[in-house]
């Protein structure tokens, strides 16, 4: 907000440089008119020496240089100190990949320790129980709030809400609301700390899923820790603020999800804030 105030001003709007532009902090991006950003495209692609149109999904070409769509992932990745990367046209998009992928890999690893186990003549094997597809996030999770519960409609998955705040009491009912979350706002919320997950795996070990809210959207009761295939964190959270869970809480959050054999998937939409603020020297490190 800016310090303005129509009885003690004095002036102070009309005393600003006319080259200065206000920027309204509350926006997520500061959005351009199209043809400013057309003309921008335009003067890039020039620059670049872009003259050719790509085809998305030029995946099997080995060759970047045979594609800029495939140049301009090889040089984000090897930014990111990353063998390759994929370009998604939103997040939304990219984080249902990450879910589709974790999901199908757990079910192929607990089929597959479930038939080791019959083959060995017996043995309780927890990937046979695995009733649900759920993934665990904070209750800001763009997932929940903004998608139109497209895991739902369209992965067949349950998001289980991790977090303080994470649900509403109604009674003796617990459900998660994030229309509440939208109309009554969530800045004082806190991140996911580690404790968060502590409670969720200590729950799910010792056989007391029952303190764990339903899942959303459609109320199911998590049975085990195999029915969470993936734990998704961002980073930082935006819809609180930009609070960042704590680094060594991150990397310890890690080795729990990796013991539990969950995936454990960052959302770095905001990387390059989330490295300043953890005081990294570079992206590659976070």
């Amino acid at each position: 907000s800016f310090p303005y105030s129509s009885d003690n001003n004095d002036g102070l709007l009309e005393k600003m440089p006319t080259t200065e532009k206000a920027i309204d902090l509350q926006t997520h991006t500061d959005r351009k008119p199209p043809t400013d950003t057309l003309t921008s495209l335009s003067e890039a692609c020039k620059r670049f020496g872009v003259d050719a149109f790509d085809v998305y999904g030029d995946f099997g070409i080995l060759d970047t240089k045979q594609s800029y769509l495939r140049e301009f992932e090889a040089e984000v990745a090897t930014h990111f100190g990353k063998g390759d990367g994929v370009f998604c046209m939103s997040g939304g998009m990219a984080q249902s990949i990450a879910l589709l992928i974790n999901n199908a890999r757990k079910n192929h690893r607990s089929s597959s320790s479930s038939s080791s186990s019959a083959v060995r003549g017996g043995g309780h094997n927890s990937g046979e129980d695995r009733t649900i597809s759920a993934f665990a996030c904070h209750p800001t999770s763009h997932l929940v709030l903004h998608e139109n519960n497209a895991f739902s409609e369209l992965l067949g998955m349950e998001a289980v809400v991790v977090g303080p705040d994470s649900c509403s009491t109604k009674g003796d009912e617990v459900n998660y609301d994030p229309q509440a979350l939208k109309d009554n706002g969530c800045y004082g919320m806190e991140p996911i700390r580690l404790s968060h997950l502590k409670e969720l795996f200590s729950s799910l070990d010792d056989g007391s899923s029952s303190r764990i809210p339903p899942t959303y959207p459609n109320l199911k009761q998590v049975s085990s820790i195999d029915d969470i295939s993936t734990l998704i964190l961002e980073l930082p959270h935006r819809e609180v603020g930009g609070k960042l869970t704590p680094w060594e809480e991150v990397e310890e959050i890690a080795r729990m999800c990796n013991e539990h054999g969950i995936y454990y998937h960052c959302d770095g939409a905001r990387i390059f804030e989330a490295s300043a603020g953890y005081g990294h020297k570079s992206v590659k490190q976070t």
